[in-house]
């Protein structure tokens, strides 16, 4: 997936490892967002640590990726549904792949294209939002 140019929305995002490697391979600017103050931190440091700054949080973005578990990426389908542009990507992991099928169920109606790889017993899930 070419990320030049895109702005990027990492959202759980931890360390901020996957907004970083998008900013790395391009993407133009990346949003970072946690609910845990010890992750929010922790992404401060590894962007003065890595010469980088991230912008301000946008309405919508072209590449929204949530590498968090299966109950809060069910119960935040609406929210990161709403974070990607029409014909954006939405990339999920963190889930096993044994609830992948549910996953589809939250976020199908939204979403066309998903595309699921898997890794022992880990799935990861893109889609593009439909227009």
């Amino acid at each position: 997936m070419p990320l030049e140019g895109c702005l990027i929305m990492d959202y759980g995002a931890g360390s901020g490892v996957l907004a970083f490697a998008a900013l790395y391979l391009g993407a133009k600017d990346a949003c970072f967002t946690d609910v845990d103050s010890l992750a929010v931190k922790s992404v401060k440091q590894n962007a003065v640590l890595n010469n980088m700054t991230a912008g301000r949080p946008g309405t919508t973005f072209e590449v929204v990726v949530a590498n968090i578990l299966r109950g809060p990426l069910i119960d935040l389908a609406p929210r990161l549904t709403a974070y990607v542009k029409p014909g954006g990507t939405m990339l999920l992991s963190g889930i096993l792949t044994e609830q992948v099928p549910e996953i589809r169920v939250a976020y199908g109606a939204a979403f066309h294209d998903l595309e699921v790889e898997s890794e022992g017993l880990w799935a990861c899930i893109t889609a593009t939002k439909n227009l």
